[in-house]
């Protein structure tokens, strides 16, 4: 996304504050836990660029943090959540099948209107354009 906006080089401080919380845990952990130090610096490093490339991206685009959670979190979770529900509660592949097309429908009203439309045009010219 920031690329294509040519804001990749703000990037950078995030990208060098992870790789240097990965390597000193890593150094850190690896004797007193063992190989199980250097996946706790990945993780924590990786925690750390995650929270920084969500900061800048709201920043960037203006978006405030309690809309983005409910959108990209709350109601994709919700969804699952009840396909979930299905899963466990149903034997019956049909049934099970329904559930899995009105996933799919339910979130297909969530997402913008335009977006929708480049969905599926991204989709059928992949389909009919193969490496186009």
């Amino acid at each position: 996304m920031m690329v294509g906006i040519n804001r990749l080089k703000t990037l950078i401080p995030y990208v060098a504050i992870a790789s240097s919380v990965n390597l000193i845990l890593s150094i850190w952990l690896i004797p007193k836990i063992g190989i199980y130090g250097t996946g706790v610096g990945l993780i924590a490093g990786n925690f750390m660029l995650c929270c920084g490339f969500l900061f800048r991206i709201l920043k960037e685009f203006k978006l405030p943090l309690k809309e983005f959670l409910k959108e990209s979190i709350l109601y994709p979770a919700l969804l699952t959540f009840a396909l979930c529900l299905l899963f466990i509660g149903s034997s019956n592949i049909y049934a099970n099948l329904a559930g899995v097309g009105a996933y799919f429908m339910f979130a297909s009203i969530l997402i913008a209107r335009e977006d929708t439309k480049n969905l599926f045009r991204a989709a059928t010219n992949s389909v009919f354009r193969p490496g186009g």
